[in-house]
């Protein structure tokens, strides 16, 4: 069986998670017109964001992978753009767009001590709510050799860093496939051809055709090739992605973006980033379980806003909830409370609500509708979840083994 053990899958619908945890915050108005939304894949279904029920009988998708089609070749982890419209509670989505961050060999594996790998040159950095799919191969995440083959989705500036909400096994050994890898174009040299990604130095001296033109110091692209030595990536192609830059939608449009804070906050400039893109934060900013001072590099936050050129103007903050303060426990339902929304376990006594975010994953009988109603007295579970204090424990994740 796959194995799927940090984060779990929801297939009843298909959830654009918040940042999990906190309280959830829903847009007053919702998007007039046609927004944008980013964020991780819980399940599968309609799809649901901060509340919002987004219908999806009409909607395309989108994929960089010619072998993938339409909603059944999504997995839960998935960082995915959604471009649709609501009124604040129902929307339409019309198309979903999904692209990994990168596919690449991992050169090395301290998830016991940092909880991070390496792969072609990129920190790797999981948590609690990262899924891991074994692909098939039995391998334990913290047991991934050196020249695995691994695809990760995720959060990442583009500048070596990813915050990875999915990792997949491709291969147990590299066996000569395409390699792929995307990021910000630093330290170019133009006369022998070279730039970074990351700690990863890209040869594009023998790309066949750069559809772009030549690389561009601080563009954001993807380098694909089968030529890797351990250190420098020999790329049969080099092509811009997107417009070139890590502005997650176009001028004017709405946009709700979940991610890892990636530069503190300026109080001068009343900005940060977040996953890259610039965010400006004015007095009419609405912060939820934080303020500015908690906007710091490695933090969860959700934002909503409008984009303004190559800024995106915050209206709400949500503030997620710290690796650190996730909390796991393995224990055997007692009961469950279906008008609640929660069940009780027998070791611990304790009740977990669970909420529209909340991912649940069967290991037991690999039931891709597992949810709460699918739980019943006596099963095993693994709880991922946030003490909310007050007595409330809020499950992030439910796994039936």
């Amino acid at each position: 069986m796959t194995d799927m053990k940090i984060f779990p899958i929801l297939f009843t619908t298909l959830i654009l998670s918040g940042c999990g945890g906190g309280e959830t915050q829903t847009a007053d108005g919702g998007i007039g017109g046609t927004g944008v939304a980013w964020g991780r894949v819980t399940g599968f279904g309609s799809i649901y964001l901060n509340d919002i029920k987004y219908e999806t009988t009409t909607t395309s998708y989108q994929f960089e992978e010619p072998t993938r089609v339409d909603q059944s070749d999504l997995k839960v982890g998935m960082v995915v753009r959604i471009t649709g419209n609501n009124d604040g509670v129902n929307g339409e989505a019309e198309t979903v767009e999904y692209a990994d961050l990168l596919e690449g060999t991992v050169s090395g594996n301290d998830i016991a001590g940092s909880s991070s790998l390496t792969v072609m040159g990129q920190t790797v950095i999981v948590d609690l709510d990262t899924i891991y799919d074994d692909g098939g191969t039995g391998i334990l995440l913290a047991d991934l050799a050196i020249d695995a083959v691994i695809e990760v989705s995720g959060f990442s500036d583009g500048l070596g860093v990813i915050y990875a909400t999915r990792i997949e096994v491709k291969s147990a050994a590299w066996g000569g496939e395409e390699l792929e890898v995307k990021g910000i174009v630093q330290n170019l040299n133009t006369i022998a051809f070279t730039f970074e990604i990351g700690g990863l130095t890209v040869d594009w001296s023998t790309t066949a055709s750069l559809p772009d033109g030549n690389p561009v110091e601080g563009q954001y692209v993807e380098a694909k090739g089968d030529s890797f030595n351990g250190a420098t990536f020999v790329a049969d192609e080099v092509e811009t992605e997107g417009d070139g830059d890590l502005e997650w939608a176009e001028d004017g449009e709405e946009l709700e973006i979940e991610g890892i804070v990636t530069t503190d906050f300026d109080d001068i400039t009343n900005q940060f980033t977040l996953n890259g893109q610039t965010v400006q934060i004015t007095a009419s900013t609405e912060f939820e379980d934080g303020n500015t001072g908690d906007i710091l590099a490695g933090k969860p936050l959700e934002v909503e806003g409008t984009m303004d050129g190559a800024l995106l103007i915050a209206s709400e903050i949500e503030f997620g909830t710290d690796s650190a303060d996730k909390l796991e426990v393995e224990d055997t339902v007692a009961s469950v409370d279906l008008d609640a929304g929660s069940f009780t376990t027998v070791l611990s006594g304790q009740t977990f609500v669970t909420t529209t975010s909340t991912i649940f994953i069967d290991e037991l009988t690999n039931d891709q509708f597992f949810s709460l109603a699918s739980l019943n007295s006596g099963d095993s579970v693994d709880v991922n979840y946030v003490d909310e204090g007050g007595g409330t424990l809020t499950a992030t994740k439910v796994e039936r083994e």
